[in-house]
């Protein structure tokens, strides 16, 4: 009976836990992922302006072909 009374006990004190864990952190979390999209998008926007207007454009073949490469070498020191 006793052991009973004390599960029940754990039991409530899980339960609230949860009910407090989804309270306070699921503000905390969406607050994270709306800092994270910004700078995100700061990243892509400053990556935008970095090539266009410091570098010679945006040409999407050449800096698929130059991430090929970069990743081909390093893939190769890679190797076992």
């Amino acid at each position: 009976m006793l052991e009973e009374i004390a599960w029940f006990l754990a039991w409530v004190v899980i339960l609230y836990g949860v009910n407090y864990q989804f309270k306070v952190c699921v503000p905390v979390t969406i607050f994270c992922l709306k800092i994270l999209e910004s700078f995100l998008l700061l990243f892509l926007l400053k990556l935008f302006f970095f090539f266009q207007v410091h570098g010679e454009g945006m040409n999407l073949k050449t800096m698929t072909w130059e991430l090929y490469n970069y990743t081909k070498v390093h893939m190769s020191k890679l190797d076992l």
